[in-house]
């Protein structure tokens, strides 16, 4: 006999997706008993409908926002569990939606397999991380530790581009933070004088060792700084 789907709400005001969405959620074992194009209509439906276990929750809404939908679950209907299904995953907007009450944060464009993981988790435990939230954290993270050593943003900026593993040159460093080049030397003199490191290698391995850098591991860090370090330190070949 078929296990019984578990049912969920969508409040979103993009049709064709919710439709789209629907068919896959059955797929993974779930039945969209609600759905709702507005804040308005989600809240008004719920009071006269029962429950769904969990809700979708789009955060750009006609009217009264998602984060309102959020609020008025948590407020309300707390045994409900609202999950932010979204096309921008900025950071601010992670950090509000966590703060306005969400379970957990998807990105639209994230893998069924990775969602259905999600929702399995914020039903059985009643929040699940995702990889859209893990970076938010670290981000908040590495930006505690530079205020506390004192490093401003623009620097710190200039500190996960040097550390990209694709070896940027400063020209283009300045061409991605959208400064001239004087400005990265600038950013480049700032470590020196600060903490007297005078190589690329010396910034890299400091900014290790302070845990500054996102996104990659310990290990990736201090393979790519050894590789740019012995490279500073070999002499350019001798011309014929």
């Amino acid at each position: 006999m078929p296990a019984e789907l578990r049912s969920i709400a969508m409040v979103d005001d993009h049709v064709i997706f919710v439709d789209a969405m629907e068919g896959l959620l059955s797929l993974m074992g779930y039945r969209v008993v609600l759905r709702a194009h507005s804040a308005e209509s989600f809240m008004d439906q719920m009071t006269h409908a029962p429950a769904p276990q969990l809700a979708l929750v789009d955060l750009q809404l006609p009217g009264e926002n998602g984060f309102a939908v959020l609020r008025w679950l948590r407020s309300h209907r707390p045994e409900v569990p609202g999950v932010v299904l979204s096309f921008s995953s900025e950071p601010k907007l992670v950090r509000a939606a966590l703060e306005a009450g969400a379970r957990s944060f998807l990105s639209r464009m994230e893998d069924r397999h990775v969602m259905k993981r999600v929702l399995e988790e914020v039903l059985a435990s009643g929040h699940s991380t995702t990889e859209v939230m893990q970076r938010d954290v670290e981000r908040s993270t590495v930006r505690t530790r530079a205020l506390a050593l004192g490093v401003p943003q623009r620097e710190l900026d200039f500190l996960q581009q040097i550390m990209n593993p694709a070896d940027l040159t400063y020209d283009q460093v300045a061409s991605n933070m959208e400064v001239s080049r004087s400005a990265v030397d600038g950013y480049a003199r700032w470590f020196e004088k600060r903490f007297g490191l005078h190589s690329r290698s010396a910034i890299g391995l400091w900014a290790i060792a302070h845990g500054l850098v996102q996104g990659q591991s310990a290990d990736a860090q201090l393979a790519f700084t050894a590789w740019r370090m012995n490279r500073e330190l070999t002499p350019p070949p001798a011309r014929e």
